[in-house]
């Protein structure tokens, strides 16, 4: 976390779909104690304005389009006043002319915010050109939650795929603790007057006594793939590799510095973005932690994006950390995990 205060950017369309998105984001901010920023982009229509024969276009912007911004900010005072946001916090009304996703990185990157807060869409034009959700995903320098329905906060049951790279140690760290802040603040990982020990527990461990903190569990999930794996291997004892992926994933824990929570772990076989989906399918968790390598460009054109396809593809709520949040959060004296080389797919690689 910053030193200064906390700042939560919270993007938002005015209209009522966007309501849950506004007011979770509002609840997660006043659980941090944190500055909001509610932040609405508005595009100018243009027209296209005709000359000569033969000419090409000339485009102009909309007769009336100067009326875009003070009608923007009438109707956020009217979700504000709606939702009964306006006394729970310092809050920062923002309407600024751009894209949506240009606009919320821009502002995210002035206020030097802890949390971006939107809401997924799912049209068809979102997934083929990709929604402000996923363009923020790429880009944001700092977490991002895109929601996906109501999301109690702190949320009750937290899943953290990782794929046991510096990276996702780094992931967890700083998961665990966004989510002792979401409790209010209380000492996080590796805080003073936070229990010692190593407090990892299998699956089968977890019993309802032994629930994370306030209430909250958490579940780490490791997608094994055992290298030189390809297709049908006879008599490939699938049960053994997992056994095996699950003692990894309980070393990285410990040495993640997961102080004072209690974490399932759990491992399975097969493709990282397939096992990941089908992982949420079956458990049903309030929310997803993913991390990203920060691939851009040609890389993630050619190797794609996990934590972009569970974001499109999966219908719970999603935590994404990228690399250099997670890097700037850990907090001191603890080492992220991490070290020995990878073999597995990264759930959490980019």
């Amino acid at each position: 976390m910053n030193a200064k205060s906390p700042t939560v950017v919270i993007g938002t369309t005015l209209g009522e779909a966007s309501d849950p998105v506004v007011a979770t984001g509002a609840e997660i901010a006043r659980a941090m104690g944190a500055t909001i920023h509610l932040v609405h982009a508005f595009e100018v229509p243009t027209v296209a304005v005709t000359g000569a024969p033969f000419a090409p276009l000339v485009f102009e912007a909309a007769p009336g389009w100067q009326e875009l911004e003070p009608a923007a900010r009438t109707r956020m005072d009217d979700q504000i006043a709606r939702l009964r946001i306006g006394g729970g916090g310092p809050l920062v009304q923002r309407v600024e002319q751009g894209p949506a996703h240009r606009v919320l990185g821009e502002v995210a990157r002035r206020e030097a915010a802890d949390l971006i807060v939107v809401g997924a869409a799912d049209t068809f034009a979102a997934h083929v050109f990709g929604s402000t959700a996923s363009r923020m995903v790429r880009k944001a320098r700092c977490p991002v939650v895109v929601l996906r329905g109501a999301l109690p906060v702190p949320p009750r049951k937290v899943l953290v795929p990782v794929d046991l790279s510096p990276i996702s140690g780094e992931v967890v760290t700083r998961c665990l603790a966004l989510l002792d802040r979401w409790c209010g603040g209380r000492a996080g990982v590796g805080a003073p007057g936070a229990p010692a020990g190593r407090a990892i527990h299998t699956q089968a461990a977890l019993a309802p006594q032994s629930r994370g903190r306030e209430g909250i569990t958490v579940e780490a999930l490791h997608v094994v793939v055992p290298a030189g794996y390809e297709g049908f291997v006879p008599h490939f004892d699938l049960a053994r590799a997992e056994r095996a992926g699950e003692e990894r994933l309980g070393d990285f824990l410990a040495s993640a510095g997961c102080t004072g929570w209690r974490v399932a772990r759990r491992a399975r076989f097969g493709g990282a973005r397939e096992e990941i989906l089908n992982h949420i399918a079956a458990t049903g968790p309030d929310l997803v932690v993913m991390g990203t390598h920060g691939l851009s460009g040609f890389d993630r054109f050619l190797l794609g994006s996990v934590a972009e396809a569970v974001v499109r593809a999966c219908r719970t709520s999603v935590l994404v950390i990228p690399p250099l949040a997670a890097a700037a959060a850990t907090p001191a004296g603890v080492k992220p995990a991490g070290g020995a080389p990878v073999t597995e797919a990264g759930a959490a690689a980019a």
